[in-house]
């Protein structure tokens, strides 16, 4: 049944009760607006029967309105509408609050399953980046790719270090490298005498194994290697930090770890974690950094507590001659004159005292040596720290040089061996500090005078000294 025919026949049985005396309260119907009327409430209607003397509704209405005063159920109504108005305005400032933290961060609702993608795109092609650069630097798998196979014992013919490392000069040598170490010079290298040192027998584990490389001695076919990372007390060298000699490294024991070659690096690299950490933890990370070169892996590394970058060299390619293999130097070395004219650029400042015969000092010599480089010093001084001969000669014919500046004359000295001629290089040692100062005066004196006051001089010398070094025979059989 209709709404219309229900409200019909409702109005009619009350008009009925009241027409036949039956006590009713009086009561009609309404219709009202809720949301207003015109366009915008939309003409809707709703119709209620309300008692009019009370004002109670008695159907109709509202849903859940029967049985409330009409006043009261529209002041509901009015709560109602104003807390949905205010929920609504909530959930929209919400939406664009959440719709603005999207865009700024470049995810709109709209551009979020592009810009996912592209985030997603980015990420595979830094990994695929990575390990680009993962297999540069690194092996395919560290293994050991050299034969590191062991001799029942090393052969007692076989000479590992041919120098004497218990010198002074070594020891101040391997305390400086110590002092400055560099992972730089003492990194990768195809030479024996450069980079990181090259060790032999022993066992290594194949996690620490790097690229395997060529070294390229002076005489000799190149030798196959490969770089590891190895704890710096676990390789024996030939003497300690303080240049005593260690025994057990010229022992014939195979399974012992040593240095073959750089052991005064090797030494000097191990004394840095201990007396230079600052020096040393650079060092470290210089290592890391360079995994790149020698590949061997940085988390290893950086697990190790004194890590050391070695080259090892495989036991089969250690001859009896490796000793002599190893310290030979690339250059040539400078002949008598050039290396008296060399000395004589380092000893600008410094002022030498002779003996009555004319051979320098001991405290001279020694002074003449500590200017010189480190590496050169090791052959001028004994174990005592005493001058050697080679030391005393090179310092005569560096005065020479300085006090007379003839090449003839210098030679002439280096190959005196007599007596006689000993003493003639002593006289004329002596004299070149006089020498030294006459030229000096001239250089302050017009050119054609310098000349004039030179030139006899040196004539007169060096006539001096052929007549006494190398006397003239005047017998016929000489003249024929």
């Amino acid at each position: 049944m209709k709404q219309d025919s229900l409200d019909k026949i409702l109005v009619c049985l009350f008009a009925l009760a009241k027409h036949r005396g039956i006590a009713c309260d009086d009561a009609k119907w309404i219709t009202y607006h809720p949301k207003g009327k015109g366009a915008n409430g939309e003409n809707k209607s709703h119709k209620c029967l309300i008692d009019e003397t009370t004002g109670q509704i008695i159907k109709g209405g509202l849903p859940n309105s029967a049985g409330k005063n009409i006043r009261q159920a529209f002041k509901d109504l009015k709560e109602q509408r104003q807390q949905t108005k205010a929920q609504s305005s909530s959930n929209a400032a919400q939406s664009n609050a959440a719709q603005t933290n999207m865009h700024s961060a470049g995810l709109s609702s709209q551009s979020a399953p592009h810009a996912e993608l592209e985030s997603k795109q980015k990420e595979i092609e830094e990994l695929k980046a990575q390990i680009e650069k993962l297999k540069q630097g690194l092996p395919a798998q560290h293994d050991v790719k050299i034969d590191t196979s062991l001799p029942e014992k090393i052969p007692n013919d076989v000479v590992l270090q041919n120098r004497n490392r218990s010198n002074i000069a070594s020891v101040l040598q391997m305390k400086e490298i110590a002092k400055n170490l560099d992972y730089y010079k003492v990194g990768t290298s195809n030479d024996f005498n450069s980079g990181c040192p090259v060790v032999s027998f022993g066992s290594y584990d194949a996690k620490d194994m790097g690229k395997t490389t060529v070294l390229a001695p002076q005489k000799g076919e190149r030798l196959q290697v490969q770089y590891p990372v190895v704890e710096a007390d676990s390789v024996t060298t030939s003497n300690d930090k303080s240049g005593v000699a260690n025994e057990k490294y010229n022992s014939s024991d195979p399974n012992i770890k040593r240095a073959i070659a750089g052991n005064g690096r090797m030494t000097a690299i191990a004394t840095s974690y201990d007396a230079y950490p600052t020096k040393a933890e650079q060092y470290k990370q210089d290592l890391i950094a360079n995994a790149g070169e020698h590949g061997c892996d940085p988390e290893i590394i950086k697990g190790m507590k004194n890590p050391v970058l070695v080259r090892v060299m495989q036991p089969k390619d250690v001859t009896k001659d490796i000793g002599d293999q190893t310290n030979i130097t690339q250059g040539l070395t400078l002949n008598t004159v050039e290396q008296a004219r060399t000395d004589v650029s380092r000893m600008k400042n410094a002022s030498f005292e002779t003996y009555e015969d004319g051979s320098p000092t001991v405290e001279s010599v020694k002074s003449f040596i500590a200017g010189l480089p480190r590496n050169e010093q090791a052959g001028l001084l004994t174990k005592e720290g005493q001058p050697t001969r080679t030391a005393q000669d090179r310092l005569q014919n560096a005065m020479m040089m300085k006090g007379y500046n003839n090449d003839y004359l210098v030679r002439m000295c280096g190959q005196a061996i007599n007596p006689e001629g000993k003493n003639i290089i002593n006289a004329l040692s002596n004299a070149s500090k006089a020498s030294h100062l006459i030229f000096a005066i001239s250089g302050l004196m017009p050119f054609s005078y310098r000349l004039l006051l030179r030139a006899p001089i040196k004539a007169l010398i060096v006539s001096v000294a052929c007549l006494f070094l190398y006397p003239i025979n005047l017998t016929p059989k000489a003249r024929l």
